[in-house]
């Protein structure tokens, strides 16, 4: 399951007007608008959010996903926290750049709304180094919005 939902939010969600900022550890990021892309499957309540910003010397990223009821349905509930949820983010130079992940439990996806097709959430938890030289445990509060496309 943790590899499909890697799948996911590694894949190539439509990018549109978004946001995806919070604080990763003692880092502050915020992705660009163009460069943030949601993405819900109705067959199998998957949801992934994805934002990144950068230059040719440093990039940073995020990602959130996770399996939970369907956010567009009409009378949908919210908040949705998301049952098997994944985080990751990354900050560094390219073309490895620190990289930490948090997985079983480690960290909470929650939908917090839905309008005029925009899904909102936030990304919480604790993730642990993963790749690039990423040291220590680091907190994640973070939240995120935009437009998702929905299958």
């Amino acid at each position: 399951m943790v590899a499909a939902l890697l799948a996911l939010v590694l894949a190539s969600p439509a990018f549109a007007k978004g946001l995806f900022k919070g604080t990763f550890g003692s880092e502050k990021f915020k992705s660009r608008k163009p460069a943030a892309g949601c993405v819900y499957s109705r067959s199998g309540g998957l949801f992934s959010m994805i934002g990144g910003s950068g230059n040719a010397k440093k990039q940073k990223g995020a990602g959130a996903a996770g399996i939970g009821a369907d956010p567009t349905a009409p009378g949908a509930v919210f908040p949705i926290v998301l049952t098997d949820a994944t985080g990751s983010f990354f900050s560094g130079p390219t073309p490895t750049p620190a990289t930490w992940g948090g997985f079983g439990g480690a960290v909470v996806v929650t939908l917090t709304g839905y309008k005029k097709g925009k899904i909102s959430g936030t990304l919480n938890g604790t993730m642990e180094p993963m790749l690039g030289g990423a040291a220590g445990t680091i907190q994640v509060n973070a939240a995120f919005s935009a437009k998702c496309t929905i299958y």
